[in-house]
């Protein structure tokens, strides 16, 4: 079987759409399968999957209304499955092309259930375990350090800057364990607030931002811990199989909550009230298995 998986989207799309790739590949180990996404993220694909740029200019032809655009001639399958809000002239195309089946996996669906599930059953495909999704991508080496990420691309799905800076604090104090900070172009309305530097003058942290994607990988894979809001690069930390505590300020973890096991992540709800400090210590401290007596806030 020759498959194409069509999934534009961000860094956390193309993550959560990792199992759905993983499941196709189990069911039909010998066959061809295919992915077109943003290039930027095409480095975290398994070397098995054949990748392609949907934002290049050769992919045009998939969503051209006058059928003037010629699809490549090797693009033909025997499904492609399109995760796509709005499919348009891209199931056209597809057949128009050569491949034989087309489904539509729609995103939407169950509010109340995992973003994954949601794909797997719209594809007709039995739903997978909670596993780590990057495990073919090694660590450059091991961080005595933690990694803090305080953006998600905007301030309403952030929690407060200065629960970062007090985690910061606690952790160097009583675990003598730095922070590696990292924010996106998005995020740049936390660096005007007074308590960024105030994060940044903590002993031994350090900032790391606009860096190639594998490159982020092989640092962050070896960090001790990660703390962040819901974003992309919280599900990379997951996806590597960092111990993550994330802040969900806008968004429902149960459907967007990295897909990894249940004792690797603590996602917590904080929509309707922020949490505190000890709040979190402890949360923190369950995760990964320490006592709170000896680093309780304070």
């Amino acid at each position: 079987m020759k498959t194409l998986v069509v999934r534009p989207g961000a860094l956390g799309d193309t993550i959560l759409t990792l199992p759905l790739l993983n499941t196709i590949a189990r069911q039909d180990p010998t066959g061809v399968l295919a992915y077109l996404g943003a290039r930027a993220y095409l480095p975290l694909l398994p070397a098995h999957i054949k990748a392609r740029p949907i934002d290049d200019v050769s992919s045009l032809w998939l969503f051209d209304e006058s059928l003037e655009n010629a699809a490549p001639s090797d693009f033909m399958f025997d499904i492609a499955y399109l995760i796509l809000h709005s499919p348009g002239p891209a199931e056209r195309n597809l057949i128009r092309s050569g491949t034989k089946a087309v489904k539509i996996v729609s995103p939407q669906g169950d509010q109340d259930k995992h973003i994954v599930a949601v794909l797997h059953q719209h594809a007709g495909l039995p739903q997978p375990p909670r596993v780590t999704a990057l495990s073919h991508i090694a660590p450059m080496k091991k961080l005595s350090a933690v990694w803090l990420h305080p953006g998600s691309g905007g301030p309403r799905k952030c929690a407060p800057l200065s629960l970062f800076v007090s985690l910061s604090k606690l952790l160097h104090r009583h675990y003598k364990l730095p922070s590696v900070v990292t924010a996106s172009e998005q995020d740049a309305f936390l660096t005007r607030e007074p308590e960024w530097e105030s994060l940044l003058e903590l002993p031994g942290n350090r900032v790391l931002m606009n860096r190639p994607i594998l490159e982020i990988c092989g640092e962050l894979g070896g960090a001790v811990l990660f703390v962040g809001n819901d974003s992309g690069i919280a599900h990379l930390a997951a996806g590597l199989g960092v111990k993550s505590l994330l802040f969900f300020c806008q968004t429902d973890p149960r459907r967007w909550a990295p897909w990894a096991p249940p004792d690797q992540v603590r996602a917590l709800d904080c929509r309707r009230q922020p949490p505190n400090i000890e709040y979190i210590w402890d949360e923190l401290c369950a995760l990964m298995d320490i006592s709170t007596t000896s680093g309780a806030p304070g």
